[in-house]
């Protein structure tokens, strides 16, 4: 008897929530980023490719494997925002680490430990550390992000 209520207490607690109010809805609310948000990235890719070089009979002349490793950490505040196309046009990166692998060779980008500010001009974007020089055309890195 105490086993079969026992049953019936436990079979009526499964049953009971599937009865519940299924006509419930819930909002939710995406905020949008605005004038001043702070994020903060950490971001790795790393690409592996194979270098192949052929002559005219398709005979391998060369051959090399080939990993390369991007590494960005970085805090970002958004310092201006467009409004008709909810994109940022001024921000403010400051790294933390930003360097370069390839295979064993590491290469520590100009702007790692620095702050870079970077703003959108007509349909590019413009790169320079705070206080100092334009990276523009010397940094391939960012202007591919």
């Amino acid at each position: 008897m105490i086993r079969c209520t026992f049953l019936l207490l436990m079979l009526s607690f499964v049953l009971l929530p599937a009865r519940g109010k299924a006509e419930d809805t819930y909002t939710i609310k995406v905020k949008q980023t605005g004038k001043g948000d702070k994020s903060h990235s950490n971001k790795q890719v790393t690409a592996k490719m194979l270098i192949k070089l052929e002559d005219n009979q398709g005979n391998a002349l060369q051959e090399k494997n080939e990993t390369i490793t991007e590494k960005y950490i970085y805090q970002e505040t958004l310092l201006e925002k467009s409004l008709e196309k909810n994109k940022a046009t001024r921000l403010r990166r400051a790294y933390d680490q930003a360097e370069i692998a390839r295979g064993d060779d590491k290469e520590t980008l100009p702007y790692q430990g620095k702050t870079v500010l970077i703003e959108k001009k007509g349909d590019r974007y413009e790169f320079q550390i705070e206080g100092g020089e334009v990276l523009t055309g010397k940094d391939e890195f960012l202007e591919k992000e």
